[in-house]
């Protein structure tokens, strides 16, 4: 080999190994920038984050770091990444950064980018429940239709509260089924609804709550419990709810009925009554209505309690004007039956003790009024603006009404049905004609008119002076016997005091009573008719019906007034005050033991025993 060729040689290889050495050198970096989004920049949802790189060399790749956090790395071009940024909190700062490698491994890191996520806005709109349907079965939810273009799904969850564990009881991906059907719940206790709306990026809304409420049964009224010849005949108000089932009904000795039985059950919902029998009297029981829907839910009545005790009506001011009041004899169960009457007037029973006349001021006048002794079927029988209308009192069948009124100008006897219709005068007198008293046998009507009594047929006919100036003085407040053959009465001789005087009904066999140097008032027969009761100056008094043992029986220390003995004779009902109140006195005519059947601070007068129930 020559030298030539071997010096050429050497040079190629020289040439060649600078050429390598200068390739395997590349430390250029590459140059990096990101182009969307920019910093101060607010994103949502899914952000696109463009990166721009360029290298002499080439890129290898791009690494995408979200606050120093290696995301993902792009090998290709174009170098982008998709940030989900439903993950982070609203409002929240983030650096965007990228780091772009060459193909000899050369690094440039970019400039970071520092944005605000805020999904605020990103949300679904929020739908609601439009509608739930429901029986025993299934029920039925629909909701509004999403119109977001981002829909994902629906989700409906019911929950026992609202703020209770939500149950998925739903989820359809079609946006256009917007109902759905559930059959298993129970409607005793409400049940919570949502229906929640997901978009394509997994952000949801949920719509407010709404409550499934099944309405309890309309709350049954127990509205009289009447005693019937041994027996409690109770009503309720009938139950007109599409989903009843049935009626239960209660009783218990105790008013809490904290331990009760069931008496009667029944699936019709016009029952209304219910007959319990083996009632006594003087016995109280307890009783209450629970009506059941078909859902089991249930409403039960108030406790109200059946009484086999005599009532008393009276009038008292306790609600702060004159109103007709009912108790039992016992003084129990005491209840006010009207409300707003004004002042009311002499309430009496009628004689089957279902029902009570009174009187009371109307506009400027006295009308009378019946009402059922539970206090309903409350009616004015005269509605007269003009008269008034006094002293009412049924006959012993209670078909017909006596009364006084000055209708045709002076105070005359008149009768009606008990209805108020047919008003028929009896009396022509043109003076005042006072104290009528309906004979037991409902025929007569014995009256004061001047100074005499006079009977006359309750039709208006055979009008007798059973008096005739009887010892030339006045006579007064008749009275019948129970029989109907005495009558008695006050009479007083001219210059002299006011005795007890009977005579017999047709007038004859006249005698006087007493003889005192004091004033007798307002005789009243006894139930067995043998004595007469009357008012001696403050208190009563009571004589045979032979003029024998007269004696005091009320022995009181105050005024006493409105007396009326129990349909037995056992007892003797009278107002008395105590301690600036009118009060209701019950003795007992065999012991003198006193019991106050008022015991308050309110006026309760004109007490009236009922005729013993059905008796």
């Amino acid at each position: 080999m020559s030298f030539k060729y071997l010096l050429l040689s050497l040079s190629v290889f020289i040439i060649s190994l600078i050429t390598w050495s200068c390739e395997e050198s590349d430390t250029t970096p590459p140059t990096v920038s990101i182009q969307s989004p920019v910093s101060g920049e607010t994103v949502q949802e899914i952000v696109t984050i463009n990166v721009s790189t360029n290298d002499n060399d080439g890129i290898d790749h791009v690494d995408f770091f979200i606050d120093d956090s290696l995301h993902i790395q792009d090998d290709n071009s174009p170098y982008t990444f998709n940030w989900n940024t439903t993950n982070y909190s609203d409002e929240s700062s983030h650096i965007i950064t990228v780091i772009s490698y060459d193909r000899s491994e050369n690094e440039t890191v970019s400039q970071p980018v520092l944005v605000t996520v805020n999904n605020s806005g990103s949300y679904p709109t929020q739908i609601d429940i439009i509608s739930v349907q429901y029986d025993t079965i299934e029920m039925i939810i629909q909701w509004e239709v999403s119109m977001d273009g981002d829909f994902s799904h629906y989700e409906l969850f019911t929950s026992d509260g609202e703020e209770e564990e939500k149950t998925l009881r739903f989820m359809g991906g079609d946006r256009e089924i917007n109902s759905t059907v559930i059959s298993e719940f129970n409607l005793v206790n409400p049940i919570w609804l949502w229906i929640s709306v997901t978009d394509t990026v997994g952000f949801s809304t949920i719509s407010i709550g709404y409550i499934v409420i099944e309405d309890p049964p309309t709350k049954p009224e127990i509205t009289f419990i009447e005693y019937i010849i041994d027996s409690f005949k109770i009503h309720w108000t009938p139950n007109d709810d599409v989903d009843f089932v049935s009626y239960t009904l209660f009783e218990s000795d105790s008013s809490d009925m904290e331990v009760k039985e069931n008496i009667f059950m029944s699936t019709n919902k016009i029952d209304s009554t219910y007959v319990i029998s083996g009632i006594v009297l003087n016995e109280s029981r307890y009783y209450q209505i629970e009506v059941v829907d078909i859902f089991g839910l249930t409403s039960s009545s108030d406790i109200r309690s059946g009484s086999s005790f005599q009532k008393i009506v009276f009038i008292s001011n306790r609600t702060g004007d004159d109103e007709i009041c009912i108790m039992d004899i016992t003084g129990e169960n005491q209840q006010v039956l009207t409300h707003g009457m004004s002042n009311v007037y002499n309430p009496i029973f009628s004689n089957d003790g279902l029902k009570i006349l009174f009187t009371s001021d109307m506009r400027n006048d006295r009308e009378i009024n019946i009402i059922d002794i539970d206090g309903s079927n409350l009616l004015n029988l005269t509605d007269d603006p003009n008269n008034h209308y006094l002293t009412p009192q049924f006959t012993p069948d209670d078909s017909k009404i006596v009364f006084r009124s000055n209708r045709n100008g002076s105070y005359e006897i008149y009768v009606m049905d008990s209805d108020g219709r047919n008003i028929v005068r009896l009396t022509q007198f043109g003076t005042q004609v006072i104290y009528p008293r309906i004979t037991p046998d409902g025929l007569n009507i014995v009256y004061t008119s001047g100074v005499d009594i006079y009977k006359v047929d309750i039709g208006g006919s055979n009008v007798t002076n059973l008096t005739n100036f009887f010892n030339n003085g006045s006579s007064q407040s008749p009275d019948i016997s129970p029989d109907g053959s005495i009558v008695v009465f006050q009479s007083q001789i001219p210059n002299f005091y006011n005795e007890i005087s009977v005579i017999d009904i047709d007038g004859g066999n006249r005698r006087t009573l007493t003889n005192s140097d004091t004033n007798y008032w307002k005789p009243l027969f006894s139930p067995n008719g043998t004595e007469i009761l009357f008012f001696s100056e403050l208190d009563y008094e009571m004589i045979n019906i032979d003029g024998t043992n007269q004696r005091n029986v009320t022995n009181s220390e105050t005024y006493v007034y409105n007396p009326q003995f129990s349909p037995d004779g056992e007892y003797l009902i009278y107002n008395t005050v105590i301690g600036g109140h009118s009060q209701i006195i019950l003795l007992n005519l065999s012991s003198g033991e006193k019991i106050n059947l008022s015991n308050n601070q309110f006026n309760d007068s004109f007490p009236r025993i009922q005729p013993i129930p059905n008796g």
